[in-house]
C-alpha cells in the first residue's frame, strides 16, 4: 500500500520456533514476506497516531508500519 492509500492492511507473524515455508500463490498482494526468522512486534499509540514496528531477536527493525487517524 501506498502512502495515502486506504483498505485493509493484514500483518501476521509467528512468535514460535517452528514455523512453514511461505506459500507464494498470493506473493503479489504481499509487501513483505519471510520465513524461518524470529520476530517479535511492538505496538506505540499516541493520540491519533499507531505505530508497528516487527524486530528480530537482535532487536534491529524489520519492519514498520504508521497509522494515522483521518479527522
Amino acid at each position: 500500500m501506498g502512502e495515502n492509500e486506504k483498505g485493509t492492511v493484514y500483518l501476521i507473524s509467528v512468535s514460535g520456533p517452528k514455523s512453514y515455508e511461505a506459500r507464494t500463490r498470493y506473493e503479489d498482494l504481499m509487501a513483505k514476506m519471510d520465513t524461518g526468522r524470529p520476530l517479535f512486534q511492538v505496538i506505540h499509540i499516541d493520540h491519533d497516531r499507531l505505530l508497528y514496528e516487527s524486530l528480530d531477536v537482535r532487536g534491529e527493525i524489520y519492519d514498520t508500519l504508521s497509522l494515522s487517524k483521518g479527522r
